[in-house]
């Protein structure tokens, strides 16, 4: 199911979406559509790498919750200089999600 969006935005930022839709040789839609995907997706890696640095989730969680690898999420944690937090209660956390999979 989809849903009509509609937004008055400036010329300017108009002109940036098509420069961009000519980039990937997609029409405007589609650039819109793009872009609001990456940027949802920068949004929930944000809060998770948030939650984690915080010690509010594992990074097994923060994985799951920007539906990527672990790795994956263990190479943005490193890219943004947090921490590795890993603890005997993370691991066995870890080991049940695996199990569980």
């Amino acid at each position: 199911m989809t849903v009509v969006i509609s937004a008055r935005i400036d010329e300017g930022l108009a002109r940036e979406i098509d420069e961009y839709g000519k980039e990937f040789g997609v029409d405007r839609s589609t650039a819109i559509k793009m872009i609001l995907s990456r940027g949802i997706k920068d949004w929930k890696t944000q809060k998770a790498l948030k939650l984690y640095a915080e010690g509010k989730i594992t990074l097994w969680k923060a994985a799951e919750m920007c539906d990527v690898s672990l790795r994956e999420m263990i190479k943005k944690a490193a890219e943004r200089g947090i921490p590795y937090q890993y603890s005997l209660s993370d691991l066995l956390e870890d080991i049940e999600a695996a199990d569980s999979q």
